[in-house]
């Protein structure tokens, strides 16, 4: 039997070119500040009165986890944390 075999299956071009990037499981708090256009008195701010993803430490780095994040996002997008949940158009 030999070790390799003498043809092997053709690949689908896009498996054998694409590239898989990993998501990050964690971000910075500066990350997910600069990603939603806040500063970081504004998130600590939030934070105290329950209205930003919570945050952990890990050695001497501050990070939010990605589930943290999707969570929040969820609760924005359904309006549980309270105020306006889009901005609405002067022109509409």
């Amino acid at each position: 039997m030999a070790l390799f075999p003498a043809n092997p299956p053709l690949k689908n071009l896009w498996e054998v070119f694409s590239v898989k990037i990993a998501q990050p499981s964690s971000s910075s708090i500066a990350d997910f500040c600069s990603r939603y256009n806040m500063s970081r008195a504004t998130f600590y701010r939030r934070l105290k009165r329950g209205l930003a993803p919570p945050y952990h430490k890990i050695g001497r780095s501050s990070v939010i986890l990605l589930e943290d994040e999707l969570a929040w996002l969820d609760r924005l997008r359904r309006g549980e944390l309270g105020g306006k949940t889009c901005r609405k158009s002067k022109y509409t």
